[in-house]
């Protein structure tokens, strides 16, 4: 997609190639998502705003630059793999531009929900997301396996003052709970719990512990989504020692310290690491206005494909940035 399995040939060639390798690239990944800076003065005291406030998965705090990005004409790949997240501004609001930002990514994952959803409120919902109450921060689609790796949401349009979104490192709140009580962490990392769906037409269920290890006990996942999960079949006291250790995480993801707020415009996109940063959204009234956002799913291994593409071509060239 980036760039012909040829060989560059000469230098010259090389260069030649490697530009249109770039440009390529943006054309392809980005022809819907490269945008002029606009809002100076609000990203800056949203930058502001933040500093401090969010940390990485280490539990350092991240660079407040870095927190809302508007790309121009860099890739968004490295910056993503990163931070979990990025959001793209002054993308076109026509329905379904959402599938063609995601088909740049990765593949679009289909659901019972469809390739791509509306996220509005609706009578008789089948998900609070289609509601205008507080979502507490969650992952979305725990009971699905594998559980959706990046999820894309795109505002169309934005009548409301509330409605904020919120995104929590849950990584970071992970590490956080480590240090402050292995015991609690331990209990969270090797306790299996239920997460179900159910409508009138589908029923998923799966079962995972809120916190997933890698083979190196690192924090691999997040499974976080309380109106979804079930209570596990424990022993009074070990049931008690559960709980308690589910509060200190819910504490965590709660805490200003790993979330930051802001409100989704018309025209903004926003790409999060499902299985590691958790998302909500604070109230609206729907009386104000229409707030209409469209998202859908792609696999993580998609981004992180194309991001050791990209390098090894660029590499390759020798003028790897």
């Amino acid at each position: 997609m980036l760039v012909s399995d040829g060989g560059f040939g000469s230098e010259a060639e090389a260069r030649g190639k490697l530009r249109s390798a770039v440009e390529q690239f943006r054309d392809d990944v980005l022809d819907v998502l490269i945008v002029e800076p606009r809002h100076r003065s609000r990203h800056a005291q949203r930058r502001d705003d933040l500093a401090g406030r969010v940390a990485d998965r280490n539990g350092q705090a991240a660079d407040p630059f870095f927190l809302l990005l508007v790309v121009q004409g860099v890739s968004p790949l490295a910056r993503f793999l990163e931070l979990g997240f990025i959001i793209f501004t002054a993308v076109p609001t026509g329905s379904k531009t959402v599938l063609q930002a995601a088909s740049a990514f990765g593949f679009v994952r289909d659901t019972n929900f469809g390739a791509y959803f509306d996220v509005r409120s609706v009578p008789d919902a089948n998900d609070l997301a289609y509601t205008s109450i507080f979502l507490d921060p969650h992952t979305d689609n725990p009971y699905r396996s594998p559980v959706p790796g990046v999820q894309l949401l795109h505002c169309l349009v934005n009548e409301t003052s509330g409605g904020l979104s919120t995104l929590v490192d849950g990584f970071a709140a992970a590490e956080a709970l480590r240090a402050q009580d292995p015991d609690a962490f331990g209990i969270l990392a090797r306790t299996p719990v239920r997460f179900r769906f159910r409508d009138t037409d589908t029923e998923l269920v799966r079962s995972a512990p809120l916190i997933e290890l890698d083979g190196a006990w690192r924090v691999e996942a997040v499974n976080f989504s309380p109106r979804l999960d079930y209570v596990p079949l424990l022993r009074p006291q070990e049931l008690a020692a559960y709980f308690g250790a589910r509060k200190a995480f819910d504490h965590l993801l709660r805490s200003p310290q790993f979330e930051i707020r802001f409100l989704l415009e018309s025209g903004d996109l926003m790409m999060m690491d499902n299985r590691r940063l958790l998302h909500g959204r604070t109230a609206f009234d729907p009386r104000e206005g229409l707030r209409h956002l469209q998202g859908c799913y792609i696999d993580l291994d998609g981004p992180r494909s194309q991001y050791r593409v990209l390098r090894r071509r660029l590499a390759t060239s020798g003028s790897l940035a």
